[in-house]
């Protein structure tokens, strides 16, 4: 991977702050939505502000790369929604569809506001959205099947929809299975013996490393 920065690399550590701040704030909302369904004890601030410097992190190298203006704004936008969406699986567990669905239609705003009116462009978008949800939805069903308990929640499925609104169809594929890949690893590892765990947030993680090869290699495509 080649990462050549533009001309804002001397303003990184106030760049990571002032994402760090924006991001600290777009939290409020999630807590407050958990709060008045009675989800209070499940937040954790030391969690909370993980998450958010690891995507202050990715939002700083998302604004450092060499795209335009509009498409890293857009993407800044992106990491907002999947740091609300990992954070509230992470702590209760559960993907709320007003999340996942704001998430969707941001996506298909920001694919119409890149300038690519084309209607192939966006059937194709919507093309990449139905496959990877149905393809997800298909995996939920057989494996809740198979376990006779819910193992893949509704939520996944629409989180999935929503990555495939912004990133397309290989990306969103390439961004699923090093989810999946690196929930199995952590569950394997984890020491205490449990039968599940939130999905989410490993989904969202594999988009970021997704975007961090994307923003830097553009021409490298499968």
């Amino acid at each position: 991977m080649i990462f050549q920065f533009n001309d804002f690399t001397p303003w990184s550590p106030f760049i990571f702050v002032g994402l760090f701040v924006v991001f600290s704030y777009l939290l409020n909302q999630p807590r407050q939505y958990l709060a008045d369904r009675g989800e209070r004890v499940s937040w954790n601030e030391y969690i909370a502000r993980f998450f958010v410097a690891v995507y202050a992190v990715v939002g700083v190298l998302i604004f450092l790369s060499p795209l335009s203006l509009f498409e890293r704004m857009s993407l800044l936008l992106f990491l907002g929604f999947m740091l609300q969406l990992s954070v509230i699986d992470a702590l209760s567990g559960w993907l709320p569809i007003e999340y996942t669905r704001a998430a969707s239609l941001a996506g298909m705003v920001a694919t119409l506001g890149r300038g690519d009116m084309d209607a192939f462009v966006v059937l194709g978008a919507m093309a990449a959205m139905a496959g990877i949800g149905i393809l997800f939805a298909v995996a939920r069903f057989y494996f809740n099947l198979r376990a006779q308990r819910d193992v893949l929640g509704l939520g996944d499925v629409w989180l999935s929809v929503a990555i495939a609104a912004w990133c397309g169809w290989s990306d969103t594929l390439l961004a699923l299975m090093m989810g999946v890949m690196g929930f199995v690893i952590w569950h394997a590892c984890s020491r205490c013996q449990r039968k599940e765990g939130p999905l989410g947030p490993w989904l969202c993680a594999g988009t970021l490393l997704v975007l961090i090869n994307r923003v830097f290699n553009p021409v490298v495509v499968w």
